[in-house]
């Protein structure tokens, strides 16, 4: 069975070609500006839990389920990063082959970072607790005592690769506009949770890690935190005091 962005319900493949999987992607973020931007793909697999023909159910398990997952970033250079579960690795195409070679092997995310990615253009649309803890967030220098700095390219795949290389966070909160959250859970947000947790980092909507969501719908939607575990602690640990306060009020 086969999940897309593009297509409104599942497709289930013919049975001559069908294998116990499922597929889910997103053939190709960061349309919103091409071509003055990277765009990528996104892409999980799930293994199929049911008998016989796969059904919803199959589609609609959490990220922790995922057993491969990765990504293919096109820009300066076309990469692909990986994991089957075993740590993250990198493919850069070399055109003159026209192979993928291995030039990043087991990834990891750095600790803590100072470069934290959001469309601040939204600041005015996020709930009072986002703006909140922004605030905190740019006024707390980063782990090493350095100045934090914004750097947003709008192609979730392009900021996210940048976060897994240099540290950070990748935000995505939810606003007006969009008040359950723009990014899709099942073939945007979980696979990559599932790539920044194999990479040593975190990813969460705020609340709990992303893996552990099961998707209420196919195109389920959910705000994203996802980078280096000291910046995306230090984001949710603003949320939970946020709640806490509003509890004691």
């Amino acid at each position: 069975m086969l999940v897309s962005e593009d297509r409104e319900e599942p497709v289930i493949v013919d049975q001559e070609s069908m294998g116990r999987y499922i597929v889910v992607f997103d053939p190709l973020t960061g349309l919103a500006e091409p071509p003055c931007e990277d765009m990528g793909a996104i892409f999980g697999i799930f293994r199929q839990r049911s008998q016989g023909l796969p059904n919803l159910d199959d589609v609609t398990q959490p990220g922790r389920q995922i057993v491969a997952a990765g990504y293919a970033l096109y820009g300066s250079s076309t990469v692909i990063m990986f994991s089957i579960g075993d740590g993250v690795h990198g493919f850069t195409l070399d055109p003159t082959m026209s192979e993928f070679i291995l030039t990043h092997e087991n990834v990891k995310i750095p600790f803590a970072g100072h470069i934290y990615a959001v469309n601040e253009g939204h600041t005015s649309s996020f709930r009072d607790p986002v703006r909140r803890m922004l605030t905190e967030l740019k006024s707390e220098p980063a782990l090493d005592g350095s100045k934090r700095q914004l750097r947003y390219v709008g192609s979730m795949v392009a900021d996210l690769h940048r976060t897994i290389m240099y540290g950070g966070v990748y935000m995505y909160p939810e606003y007006n506009q969009q008040p359950a959250g723009r990014l899709k859970l099942l073939y945007e947000a979980a696979p990559l949770a599932f790539l920044v947790e194999q990479a040593g980092g975190q990813a969460s909507n705020g609340e709990k890690p992303i893996l552990d969501i099961i998707p209420q719908s196919v195109h389920h939607r959910l705000p994203v935190y996802m980078g280096s575990e000291d910046d995306v602690s230090f984001i949710t640990g603003c949320f939970r005091r946020y709640r806490e306060n509003v509890h004691l009020d």
